[in-house]
Formats: C-alpha cells, sequence, structure tokens
C-alpha cells in the first residue's frame, strides 16, 4: 500500500490516534527517538519503546531488497513482542551502482497488529569513494582489505 503523504495521514488518523503500544525493532536510540517523535505528535500518550530484533539479514544491508527484508523483519518481529499494535523496523543499506558508484538506501517497515504492512523510503545519496571503499561501509571495501563481507555495526 503506497499511498501520499496528506491521503496516509487523513486515512490513519482515527487508528494512529488510538494507538497505546508501539515497539520499534531496534534499541538504538537514533531510530526509537524517530519513531517517538512522529507517535507521539499522533498519539497523545502512546509508549514507544525499542526492542533487540535480529533482522535477518547482515549487519550492513547490501542492496534495496536485503535492507526491505532486514526492515519487516524488525517490524514483524516488535508486533510479536510485548502487546504490540504496531511494530517498526528501520534499515539502512548500501547499494552499488551499475556505474560502479555506491548509494544509500534506508527503509522502513510498519506492521500491525492484525497483519498489515507498510515499506517506505528514503532518498538515497552518493556515498564518497572514500566511505565506499571504507572496511566498516561495505562489503566491497571489507574484501579489498582481506576482511569478512559483513562488518559488525550498531543494529
Amino acid at each position: 500500500m503506497h499511498a501520499s503523504p496528506t491521503s496516509a495521514t487523513n486515512d490513519m488518523s482515527t487508528p494512529l490516534a488510538s494507538l497505546r503500544r508501539v515497539v520499534v525493532g531496534s534499541t538504538n536510540p537514533v531510530k526509537v527517538g524517530a519513531a517517538r517523535a512522529v507517535l507521539t505528535r499522533l498519539a497523545a500518550g502512546v509508549d514507544v519503546s525499542g526492542r533487540a530484533i535480529p533482522s535477518g539479514v547482515p549487519d550492513q544491508p547490501w542492496g534495496d531488497e536485503e535492507t526491505i527484508r532486514g526492515a519487516l523483519a524488525r517490524a514483524r518481529g516488535a508486533c510479536a513482542t510485548d502487546g504490540a499494535e504496531l511494530g517498526i523496523g528501520i534499515e539502512g543499506g548500501v547499494v552499488a551502482m551499475d556505474d560502479g558508484s555506491v548509494r544509500t538506501c534506508a527503509w522502513a517497515a510498519v506492521v500491525t497488529r492484525d497483519g498489515r504492512e507498510g515499506v517506505g523510503g528514503s532518498l538515497a545519496m552518493q556515498l564518497p569513494e572514500r566511505v565506499a571503499e571504507s572496511p566498516v561501509t561495505t562489503p566491497r571495501g571489507c574484501r579489498a582489505r582481506g576482511w569478512p563481507a559483513t562488518p559488525r555495526s550498531h543494529s
């Protein structure tokens, strides 16, 4: 389901206003804080918390599809915990472009208790070459240094 921001707000305003419990599938304070900042404006008194939910993808997802899978896994897992009405998964990754450059990608997924799912992405930006080759950023950078292609990072 993809809707414009205006129609999504209008269509969802009543259900969102009644939310009481939302779980973000991460303990990353930036991800939890972002969800809390949005949801507290829509639902007074909503409890937004984070839980460590496995993404099922490498710590540095490679490609849009893998990154979306990670966001969905986190959202589904989060929705299944602590009496959540909504589960949110936020996942960032990198994508190799045909010209050899690397760009960022970021995807968010929301899952409701009754099984409805939504996915949305953010803008992307090309990474500077020195960042794209960094071992903490990309599998390509790791392989260039003879390291495993899935470096550890903050989830």
